[in-house]
């Protein structure tokens, strides 16, 4: 009779997940033994393979604690969902352990209307998600549980959280290879420290409680473009100091805005420059290192009471290039108009300068009507309004200019408008409607 003992695999990491043991045989002429050790050995990947396939590609929707308590009793090996996961929990959901080991999200995540849910524990092991999108949950207090998250594709927005004071717990966070929507009540950006791109458009809009961009330090390059607004109580652009490029729109509109120091990194914003609806912003330093021949759509410096000093390198370099784009005006005396800006420029040759950018929408803050002006060659286009989590509200065609739209059907909150192709530099503006 042979003698065996107990040979434990515990250590052996791909069998981790598999509990039990094996016999060995004490004997080393014993031929059977190591057979018997090799066949489980390869029962333990294949089992480790199969465990975590692609699953779910029609999504799946939980409205109920015992859904999220139940999932992978109903879905035994799913790790990698293909479609869509949609998270509205009201008052049922309070916690997301039942997730546990989700790696991947093909299509969009989207926690929404979940009241009682404080944290994101659960979803720890999550990687990647085409598109995340984390509003109006009313008692959500930290990002806890996507610290694994290093990446987002189509879509990322977090807003209308009223409890959620910071970004913490997205340390991980590298890559948004689409657009990317942030609102609430942050007083930072804190958490999103390893951010380094945004391919998309990049919106900062109605955070009452901002007062630093401090935690965007990494941020090197935007993509469609980068609209600050409706953030009362910042004061500068420090925090955006790695910023290198903006391939279409860079867009200012923030009334509690007294510089822009922060962006002297910036050299590159290949569209239109828009800074409008500044009250205390009294001069542009901080991008006069933007290379002026890269701007291919204009500049605009419209309704800025304070502003008196505009005549910046790159501001003077654009308008000497004949045949640009340019909107200044409702400014204080010294940046009011075109030619004052040229005077103080030294171009002495006071050319006609054009005055029509892609898009202007006014008023910003309004209860029915909004007009549209944008060029004569955009007559025809289409245009789209969207709420924030990036929905199509109401689309329709610009039939003229100035063109005047009734949007007192649309329910109160803070909407985006956009003109023309959604994958090109469409102009995007922000409104708020009360």
């Amino acid at each position: 009779m042979q003698k065996y003992e107990i040979l434990n695999l515990k250590n052996f990491f791909p069998c981790l997940a598999i509990k039990g043991t094996v016999l060995r045989s004490s004997s080393s002429r014993s031929f059977a033994e190591p057979m018997k050790t090799v066949v489980f050995i390869i029962f333990c990947l294949v089992a480790v393979h199969s465990f975590s396939q692609p699953c779910l590609p029609q999504g799946i929707t939980f409205t109920t604690q015992s859904q999220i308590d139940s999932f992978h009793m109903n879905y035994p090996n799913c790790r990698e969902i293909i479609g869509d996961v949609i998270i509205m929990g009201g008052t049922s959901i309070t916690n997301l352990l039942g997730l546990t080991g989700l790696k991947s999200v093909g299509g969009e995540l989207q926690i929404s209307s979940s009241n009682v849910l404080t944290n994101l524990t659960g979803l720890d092991s999550l990687t990647s998600s085409n598109a995340l999108k984390i509003y109006n949950n009313a008692g959500l207090t930290s990002l806890t549980g996507l610290d694994h998250l290093d990446s987002v594709g189509e879509f990322f927005t977090i807003s209308q959280n009223p409890l959620l004071t910071s970004f913490t717990g997205l340390e991980k966070l590298s890559v948004i290879s689409g657009n990317c929507v942030l609102g609430g009540f942050v007083s930072g950006m804190a958490g999103l420290n390893n951010l380094r791109a945004v391919g998309g458009f990049f919106h900062i809009v109605s955070l009452p409680n901002l007062v630093t961009l401090a935690g965007l330090e990494r941020l090197k390059s935007i993509g469609t473009e980068f609209t600050l607004s409706f953030c009362p109580v910042l004061n500068d652009m420090t925090g955006l100091d790695s910023l290198l490029s903006i391939t279409g729109n860079l867009t200012i509109m923030n009334n509690g805005l007294t510089s822009l120091n922060g962006l002297e990194s910036l050299t590159t914003v290949g569209w239109y420059i828009g800074i409008e609806s500044n009250s205390a912003l009294s001069d542009i330093t901080g991008i006069e290192n933007i290379n002026a021949g890269a701007i291919g759509g204009g500049i605009a410096f419209r309704s800025n009471p304070n502003l008196s000093s505009c005549a910046i390198l790159s501001v003077c370099d654009y308008l000497a290039i004949p045949g640009g784009n340019v909107f200044i005006l409702d400014n204080s005396p010294g940046c009011n108009s075109p030619q004052e800006v040229m005077e103080a420029c030294g171009i002495l040759s006071v050319r006609e300068v054009g005055m029509q950018p892609d898009l202007v929408i006014y008023p910003t803050v309004v209860t029915s009507r909004i007009t549209i002006e944008t060029r004569p060659g955009n007559i025809g286009s289409r245009f789209q309004i969207l709420d924030m989590a990036g929905r199509t509200i109401l689309d329709g065609q610009i039939l003229q200019t100035p063109y005047s739209l009734d949007i007192s059907g649309l329910q109160g909150g803070i909407y985006m408008i956009r003109i023309g192709d959604s994958g090109s530099r469409a102009p995007v503006k922000v409104i708020i409607i009360n």
